[in-house]
Protein backbone atom coordinates (compact mmCIF):
# COMPACT_ATOMS: atom_id res chain seq x y z
CA UNK A 1 0.00 0.00 0.00
CA UNK A 2 1.14 3.51 -0.71
CA UNK A 3 0.78 6.74 1.19
CA UNK A 4 -2.31 8.53 -0.22
CA UNK A 5 -1.92 11.65 -2.33
CA UNK A 6 -4.66 14.20 -1.77
CA UNK A 7 -5.35 16.86 -4.42
CA UNK A 8 -8.11 19.44 -4.56
CA UNK A 9 -10.15 16.89 -6.57
CA UNK A 10 -9.39 13.44 -5.24
CA UNK A 11 -7.65 11.07 -2.87
CA UNK A 12 -5.33 8.70 -4.75
CA UNK A 13 -3.63 5.60 -3.32
CA UNK A 14 -2.48 2.10 -4.25
CA UNK A 15 -3.80 -0.90 -2.32
CA UNK A 16 -2.19 -4.25 -1.46
CA UNK A 17 -3.30 -5.68 -4.84
CA UNK A 18 -1.45 -2.87 -6.69
CA UNK A 19 -4.75 -1.29 -7.71
CA UNK A 20 -4.61 2.49 -7.87
CA UNK A 21 -7.75 3.92 -6.25
CA UNK A 22 -9.00 7.35 -7.19
CA UNK A 23 -11.81 8.73 -5.06
CA UNK A 24 -13.12 12.01 -6.42
CA UNK A 25 -14.48 14.41 -3.81
CA UNK A 26 -17.93 15.90 -4.12
CA UNK A 27 -17.77 18.76 -6.56
CA UNK A 28 -20.31 20.64 -8.64
CA UNK A 29 -18.22 20.53 -11.82
CA UNK A 30 -15.08 18.71 -12.86
CA UNK A 31 -13.35 20.93 -15.42
CA UNK A 32 -10.46 20.31 -17.78
CA UNK A 33 -8.28 22.77 -15.84
CA UNK A 34 -8.92 20.94 -12.56
CA UNK A 35 -7.48 17.73 -13.97
CA UNK A 36 -3.82 18.90 -14.29
CA UNK A 37 -2.81 18.34 -10.63
CA UNK A 38 -4.76 15.09 -10.58
CA UNK A 39 -2.93 13.74 -13.67
CA UNK A 40 0.48 14.65 -12.22
CA UNK A 41 -0.39 12.91 -8.94
CA UNK A 42 -1.47 9.70 -10.70
CA UNK A 43 1.73 9.62 -12.74
CA UNK A 44 3.79 10.25 -9.58
CA UNK A 45 2.04 7.48 -7.63
CA UNK A 46 2.45 4.97 -10.46
CA UNK A 47 6.20 5.49 -10.57
CA UNK A 48 5.93 5.18 -14.35
CA UNK A 49 4.64 1.59 -14.26
CA UNK A 50 1.31 0.50 -15.71
CA UNK A 51 -1.41 0.26 -13.08
CA UNK A 52 -4.88 -1.15 -12.70
CA UNK A 53 -7.08 1.82 -11.82
CA UNK A 54 -10.37 2.02 -9.93
CA UNK A 55 -11.85 5.49 -10.40
CA UNK A 56 -14.78 6.34 -8.16
CA UNK A 57 -16.99 9.01 -9.73
CA UNK A 58 -19.81 8.38 -7.22
CA UNK A 59 -19.46 11.86 -5.69
CA UNK A 60 -19.42 13.73 -8.99
CA UNK A 61 -22.71 15.20 -10.12
CA UNK A 62 -21.41 16.78 -13.36
CA UNK A 63 -18.21 17.00 -15.39
CA UNK A 64 -17.15 18.69 -18.61
CA UNK A 65 -16.47 16.33 -21.53
CA UNK A 66 -13.03 17.93 -21.94
CA UNK A 67 -12.20 16.83 -18.39
CA UNK A 68 -13.07 13.20 -19.10
CA UNK A 69 -11.08 13.29 -22.35
CA UNK A 70 -8.07 14.47 -20.32
CA UNK A 71 -8.58 11.56 -17.90
CA UNK A 72 -8.14 9.13 -20.81
CA UNK A 73 -5.44 11.30 -22.40
CA UNK A 74 -1.86 10.31 -23.24
CA UNK A 75 -0.32 10.97 -19.80
CA UNK A 76 -2.64 8.54 -18.05
CA UNK A 77 -2.81 6.13 -20.99
CA UNK A 78 0.92 5.38 -20.54
CA UNK A 79 0.40 4.30 -16.91
CA UNK A 80 -2.99 2.56 -17.14
CA UNK A 81 -3.30 -1.15 -17.88
CA UNK A 82 -7.08 -1.25 -17.29
CA UNK A 83 -9.60 1.05 -15.64
CA UNK A 84 -12.80 0.31 -13.76
CA UNK A 85 -15.08 3.32 -13.37
CA UNK A 86 -17.45 3.34 -10.42
CA UNK A 87 -20.64 5.43 -10.61
CA UNK A 88 -23.84 5.64 -8.62
CA UNK A 89 -26.80 3.96 -10.30
CA UNK A 90 -28.76 7.05 -9.32
CA UNK A 91 -26.44 9.35 -11.31
CA UNK A 92 -27.65 8.97 -14.91
CA UNK A 93 -25.92 12.16 -16.10
CA UNK A 94 -22.46 10.89 -15.17
CA UNK A 95 -23.17 7.37 -16.41
CA UNK A 96 -24.53 8.68 -19.71
CA UNK A 97 -21.58 11.04 -20.17
CA UNK A 98 -19.00 8.32 -19.57
CA UNK A 99 -20.83 5.82 -21.78
CA UNK A 100 -21.18 8.40 -24.57
CA UNK A 101 -17.50 9.33 -24.47
CA UNK A 102 -16.42 5.69 -24.54
CA UNK A 103 -18.54 5.16 -27.66
CA UNK A 104 -17.05 8.10 -29.58
CA UNK A 105 -13.44 7.80 -28.38
CA UNK A 106 -11.23 4.81 -29.09
CA UNK A 107 -10.53 3.19 -25.72
CA UNK A 108 -6.78 3.49 -25.10
CA UNK A 109 -6.97 0.64 -22.54
CA UNK A 110 -9.75 -1.65 -21.30
CA UNK A 111 -12.38 0.45 -19.52
CA UNK A 112 -15.55 -0.81 -17.92
CA UNK A 113 -18.24 1.06 -15.96
CA UNK A 114 -19.60 -0.45 -12.72
CA UNK A 115 -22.10 0.45 -10.03
CA UNK A 116 -20.66 -2.09 -7.55
CA UNK A 117 -17.12 -1.70 -6.12
CA UNK A 118 -16.60 -5.43 -5.49
CA UNK A 119 -17.48 -6.26 -9.11
CA UNK A 120 -15.15 -3.51 -10.31
CA UNK A 121 -12.29 -4.80 -8.16
CA UNK A 122 -12.82 -8.41 -9.30
CA UNK A 123 -12.78 -7.31 -12.95
CA UNK A 124 -9.54 -5.39 -12.40
CA UNK A 125 -7.93 -8.37 -10.69
CA UNK A 126 -8.89 -10.50 -13.70
CA UNK A 127 -6.98 -8.00 -15.90
CA UNK A 128 -3.81 -8.32 -13.82
CA UNK A 129 -2.05 -10.87 -16.06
Amino acid sequence: MSEPIVTNLAKIWEDENQIMHILFFQRAELTKEDIEEYVKSCVQLSGGKQSLVLTDFSNISYFAMGALKKIIGPELTRITKASAVLVKPSSPIVLTGISFLLKIEKEPFPIKVFTDEKEATNWLLSMKN
